[in-house]
């Protein structure tokens, strides 16, 4: 029997609502949609390279016409919150069934890439969660993590360098989707963080909303983001839209996302170069400066606000891309 299968015998049974069942279907169908994306992707740029050497220009190597590389959408593994499925187990067909990908813990991923941009010695708060919508804002007045909304379902332990989130392990929950459930029932989850922390996001799936964090960095497997007020950005999607205001001065930045629209507003003060390609879709640039360079289906992009001294490297697989500049409203 494949998730889907189990999915709707667990609602016929009655241990789900429909609506818990919705959701359940509804990560498949974005991680599904996520590999189905790459998948248009590569094929497009395929073409289009054969285009290329078909009227002997060389295929740029980064561009649209050959791709940037792409994060794999896979989720946590067992050690984190559970394997997630990927891959076949949303088509429903004979053997199909969930793959538990392992990526690296986000400070693994991440170690050496956000500290150009990060001040040295940042603390961090990192979270780490399997389902559930999160709400994160910098509190002037705290001194630790306090969880405001789904404290019974989340801990919160002190690191080496700053904080650790994570939700609270119950006994007999042995799959993904029981733990899953658990997270979805268990509500919404607020935090409130002292301010000086960065935040390193470690989510599967799940709606985010970031409020005066500076720096981010980690991962987003299946939902959307939303943020104001940061000065640095290393993060990966897979699928979900991103709503972002970003302010970089300095250091070095990189944000991609494999299906998703991204709407990128660049703070009054930001002094940053931008490199940015969409596979298959469109840029919309609303800030002076930046040239565009239609790819077959994609597009390349180059700009600069400020004097350019930080650098944000920005790609997208499948979606839109739009950026603008607070200085010119």
């Amino acid at each position: 029997m494949n998730e889907i299968d189990r999915i709707h015998k667990m609602v016929e049974a009655g241990t789900i609502t429909d609506e818990e069942a919705q959701r359940l279907l509804s990560v498949l169908r974005d991680i599904d949609r996520a590999d189905e994306e790459l998948a248009a992707s590569d094929a497009a740029m395929e073409a289009e390279a054969r285009r290329v050497a078909s009227l002997d220009e060389p295929a740029e190597v980064g561009s649209a016409a050959t791709g940037p590389a792409s994060p794999e959408p896979s989720g946590p593994g067992p050690g984190s919150g559970g394997p997630v499925p990927s891959g076949s187990a949303g088509t429903g067909g004979a053997g199909a069934s969930p793959v538990a990908g392992t990526p690296p813990t986000s400070e693994d991923a991440q170690r050496g890439r956000v500290g150009a941009a990060a001040p040295e010695g940042l603390r961090w708060v990192h979270v780490s969660l399997l389902a559930g919508d999160l709400s994160l804002e910098v509190d002037p007045a705290a001194s630790d993590v306090v969880a405001r909304d789904g404290e019974e379902s989340v801990t919160v332990e002190p690191t080496d360098d700053g904080f650790a989130v994570r939700h609270v392990k119950q006994d007999g929950q042995d799959s993904w989707i029981d733990r899953f459930l658990s997270r979805i029932r268990s509500g919404h989850v607020e935090l409130r963080i002292p301010p000086g922390h960065g935040v390193d996001l470690n989510v599967t799936a799940g709606d985010v909303k970031l409020r005066d964090v500076p720096f981010l960095r980690g991962r987003l497997t299946s939902g959307n983001l939303d943020a104001r007020g940061l000065r640095g950005i290393d993060f990966t999607t897979a699928a979900g839209d991103l709503d972002l205001e970003i302010t970089p001065t300095e250091g070095r930045h990189s944000l991609r996302a494999t299906a998703g629209n991204v709407h990128l507003r660049l703070g009054r003060g930001s002094d940053v170069t931008i490199e940015g390609s969409v596979s298959i879709g469109n840029a919309s640039l609303r800030a002076p400066g930046f040239d565009v360079d239609r790819r077959g289906v994609g597009q390349r992009f180059h700009g600069r606000v400020g004097g350019g001294a930080a650098q944000l490297d920005l790609h997208v697989t499948t979606g839109d891309i739009e950026v603008r500049a607070d200085d010119d409203h």
